[in-house]
């Protein structure tokens, strides 16, 4: 068992939630796909930098899965549940296992 607390993503990706293959595709740059201590069962997790600048996205699904879609976003240590490449609802601030992620 894990003493970290795990990252809060949805219950279900949003209606216009992108997949992974969207995500990385229209990044300027992206991570490898990771699972952390913070990572939830069943989910992981990518840093990249796009549109809105550094972001890090939680996705349901295995690691890499080009279909999975995100069910949580933290950009600038503000992080959200569900939404698209913006957007979600805002649940606070966040701090990760893993520390600060960038692509």
């Amino acid at each position: 068992m894990s003493d970290y607390p795990k990252v809060r993503v949805a219950d279900e990706p949003s209606a216009n939630a992108p997949t992974y293959g969207e995500v990385i595709k229209d990044a300027l740059r992206a991570s490898n796909p990771w699972v952390d201590n913070s990572t939830p069962d069943g989910h992981f997790g990518v840093a990249v930098k796009n549109i809105g600048g550094h972001c890090s996205y939680w996705f349901r699904g295995e690691l890499g899965d080009p279909d999975a879609r995100v069910v949580a976003r933290t950009q600038n240590g503000e992080h959200y549940l569900g939404g698209g490449l913006l957007g979600g609802q805002w649940v606070g601030r966040i701090h990760t296992a893993g520390g600060s992620r960038h692509a």
